[in-house]
């Protein structure tokens, strides 16, 4: 937060999307395995977060050109793809680098990669191709959400300021350092979970869906028989703004999540932003936690307006999988010296 306080002491606006990246791939690296990006440190992007954006492009042409056969025949001779392919390559080779590091490691603090290393290639454990595939879901999963999470939230909260004074108030009267913010005393703050958990469905971190494939019997969904090898899915983004599923789908009301009667006829089952059953997103546990406490830790520290109140969060982004954000520039106080 120091280097935002600098921002805010210099009374200039600034891109709170950059930043949300910046940071949640710092601290998700340094959980997963020890890695520090110094993204935030440095006020740069890390390489990782450009090779990302590029891998997701080229994974979002490549899977939707399956449905456009003979389309998919010309792809390797597409310029923009086969460079995408050419830093997916260098995705996975940095990936490499940063696992056999970790593992020469001595003395280390705990991480998720610990555990993992503790087994590797033992019964049960992992092989090392699976461990590096592991960390780069990991990593790149839970940093996105990360990411986007809160730049969701604080587009909203800013053009909601009732629902932003009512989580102000609980935060600010919570805490009486930024120090007592962790991920142990931030699942005691309701509003704040609601906040996080509506900014979920209003701006879903993949807005599209999540593929899977019919197993060779065949498979009843919704009441209909799906034939084997089809694909299956369930888009987000239209699902959690529709009022079939939704009360005032497009507004931003964390009391849906907190009991309040006039959404009792929230179709909550539909709600599954990380997928669903075994294949479900192996980094959604660590983006609850980061996305927390960054979101409290904001709210503790700073008040912020959007520059232009008519700013657009979704007109001009991109999805490629996962949102590719335009800037979003805010003004910031600091309120806590």
């Amino acid at each position: 937060m120091n280097q935002l306080k600098k921002v805010a002491k210099a009374g200039e606006a600034t891109d709170i999307a950059q930043w949300n990246y910046l940071v949640a791939y710092d601290i998700v690296a340094d959980l997963a395995c020890g890695e520090n990006f110094k993204g935030v440190e440095n006020g740069e992007s890390h390489k990782w977060i450009g090779i990302g954006i590029n891998t997701s492009t080229a994974f979002t042409v490549f899977h939707e050109s399956k449905r456009l056969w003979p389309f998919n025949a010309i792809l390797a001779y597409i310029p923009y793809l086969t460079k995408a392919v050419s830093l997916r390559m260098q995705h996975i080779q940095y990936l490499n680098e940063l696992l056999e590091k970790r593992r020469k490691a001595k003395d280390t603090e705990p991480d998720f990669m610990t555990h993992a290393l503790n087994y590797l290639d033992q019964p049960g454990g992992l092989n090392l191709g699976e461990l590096q595939r592991s960390l780069e879901i990991v990593v790149t999963a839970a940093s996105d959400t990360a990411a986007t999470l809160p730049i969701g939230a604080l587009y909203h909260l800013c053009k909601n300021p009732s629902v932003y004074a009512k989580l102000k108030h609980e935060i600010r009267s919570s805490f009486s350092s930024e120090e007592e913010i962790n991920i142990s005393t931030v699942n005691e703050k309701p509003y704040l979970l609601a906040v996080l958990k509506e900014a979920l469905r209003i701006h879903p971190p993949v807005p599209g869906n999540h593929p899977r494939r019919v197993g060779a019997e065949g498979c009843v969904v919704a009441g209909n028989y799906v034939p084997p090898n089809t694909l299956v899915s369930f888009p987000h983004w239209a699902g959690y703004h529709s009022e079939k599923n939704w009360n005032r789908p497009d507004d931003f009301v964390p009391e849906r999540w907190m009991g309040d009667p006039e959404f009792d006829s929230d179709n909550r089952a539909c709600f599954r932003p990380f997928s669903h059953g075994p294949r479900e997103c192996l980094g959604q546990n660590v983006a609850h936690a980061v996305t927390r406490v960054i979101l409290a830790r904001y709210i503790y520290n700073f008040d912020m307006d959007l520059a232009d109140p008519n700013e657009s969060l979704t007109d001009g982004a991109r999805v490629r999988l996962v949102w590719s954000h335009k800037p979003l520039m805010m003004k910031i106080r600091f309120v806590n010296a």
